[in-house]
């Protein structure tokens, strides 16, 4: 008669796969996300870096072109923000390096500021690829 492997197994052959498997679990819950108010700590003329370490998250996408009639830089950082069950994109926009703007797309679509309007348009574009 053949012997039942699993009823001889001591504690450590079954604790130590169960414990990795939640450990690997919990890691997967890490913040990828952020929230309202994560947002509160948002300040004008923020560098690029400073957003990040405030929210906690890092962006989901950072993307970068120059102005070429002026000869600024442009950076974009993209989130996803978390309202109630509701996940949207959202950008913060930097022009050499200070925060100026920050918002969901739309919010930069709808500025009477062409700059930003541009700059929401080639942020959605990039974000879209």
């Amino acid at each position: 008669m053949r012997k039942n492997t699993f009823l001889t197994l001591n504690k450590r052959e079954v604790l130590y796969p169960f414990v990795a498997l939640l450990l690997l679990a919990l890691l997967s819950c890490a913040k990828t996300v952020i929230h309202m108010r994560d947002l509160a700590g948002l300040r004008m003329g923020m560098a690029p870096d400073e957003p990040p370490r405030v929210m906690g998250t890092p962006p989901k996408q950072v993307f970068q072109w120059p102005i070429s009639t002026t000869g600024d830089s442009i950076v974009v950082q993209s989130y996803v923000l978390a309202t109630g069950h509701y996940w949207s994109t959202y950008f913060l926009a930097y022009r050499n390096d200070a925060l100026i703007f920050w918002g969901y797309p739309q919010e930069f679509a709808r500025s009477s500021d062409p700059l930003l309007r541009e700059i929401g348009k080639k942020a959605m574009s990039g974000y879209a690829r």
